[in-house]
């Protein structure tokens, strides 16, 4: 699959449960926020952030439902608590094109997280979403073959955004 450095070593630290969640910053000892940066109920950990949290659920399933990638529908996720275990059954299906969107939204549903705990920067589903699709076409653009000839992304109008 084709990801960004950044992307990959981000999805490297995430399936290592090695990302700077509040759960992982209280077992260091250290002053966090503790509550999930989206739905400001939970301990965010890595698993509730990105696979249980409401907030980010509807980010996947406007990313599944543009891509019209049934393995990115969170409806079709069984219950997994362990990163890579989730990661790896949500991408089985072989396609490198689901394989790069999912490192993609991965990255961004943190990129948002990231705004709002140090920013304090909200920004809706649909904004986070569109930023996604977005950044798709410029991997698209910069000349990620198989994103480009995947059918994948060629229904949905990638390619008439860079055309």
């Amino acid at each position: 699959m084709w990801a960004t450095p950044r992307c990959k070593f981000f999805i490297w630290l995430l399936l290592q449960d090695r990302v700077w969640t509040a759960a992982r910053l209280q077992l260091r000892g250290w002053e966090n926020n503790y509550f999930c940066a989206f739905c400001e109920r939970n301990l965010e950990t890595a698993v509730h952030l990105f696979i249980e949290c409401p907030y980010a659920r509807r980010v996947w399933t406007l990313v599944a439902t543009w891509s019209n990638c049934t393995n990115l529908q969170p409806s079709s996720w069984t219950d997994h608590h362990d990163m890579e275990e989730w990661f790896m059954a949500m991408t089985n299906d072989g396609t490198k094109a689901a394989h790069s969107l999912a490192i993609l939204t991965t990255w961004h549903i943190w990129k948002e997280r990231n705004a709002r705990v140090f920013n304090g920067n909200r920004s809706v589903e649909q904004a986070v979403f569109t930023r996604i699709r977005d950044e798709c076409a410029d991997w698209v653009s910069a000349g990620v073959g198989y994103l480009a000839t995947s059918g994948l992304l060629q229904t949905l109008g990638v390619i008439s955004v860079i055309s």
